[in-house]
């Protein structure tokens, strides 16, 4: 994903549209292999960090509510450092376990229907991909349908 511009305040759903696209890879993969490779790890990994972050830092969880439940985190040489304690039960960790899955799952189901809506457009870009390697936004552009080709520029 690209910042198209410097977001200093982030939606809700903002955050979810940027899931769908980090769970894409995943869907796609799904789409046309049948299978699961590596390839999404990262993707995964930030997409679950967004998930986690909507429900323990930004109180948008409507089954935890709207607590603060971690602080930031840093991290030094690698290792992911918390800045403040955990200070909620194992059963609130477990609800957060539950809520941060449900989002990935939510996130995944979105982005595999919209790529099987658009399976044509799936199948060009990747015939594209193949030949070029790198796309910008502007050369995908033209294989999606006017509609969502604004849709597809924001999210990228």
């Amino acid at each position: 994903q690209r910042p198209t511009e410097d977001h200093f305040l982030v939606s809700c759903q903002m955050l979810k549209d940027r899931m769908v696209v980090l769970m894409a890879g995943r869907a796609a993969e799904c789409l046309a292999y049948g299978q699961v490779s590596t390839g999404a790890a990262d993707d995964l990994a930030r997409a679950t960090d967004i998930a986690r972050q909507l429900i323990t830092r930004f109180g948008m969880s409507t089954e935890l509510g709207l607590a603060v439940l971690e602080r930031k985190s840093a991290s030094y040489l690698g290792e992911r450092m918390e800045i403040g304690d955990k200070d909620y039960s194992e059963q609130t960790a477990r609800e957060v376990d539950l809520a941060i899955r449900a989002l990935l799952a939510e996130a995944y189901q979105r982005a595999r229907t919209l790529l099987e809506s658009h399976r044509e457009d799936l199948n060009a870009g990747a015939r594209l991909l193949v030949e070029k390697e790198t796309l910008t936004p502007e050369e995908f552009a033209p294989l999606l349908p006017l509609k969502h080709a604004a849709l597809a520029l924001r999210l990228v």
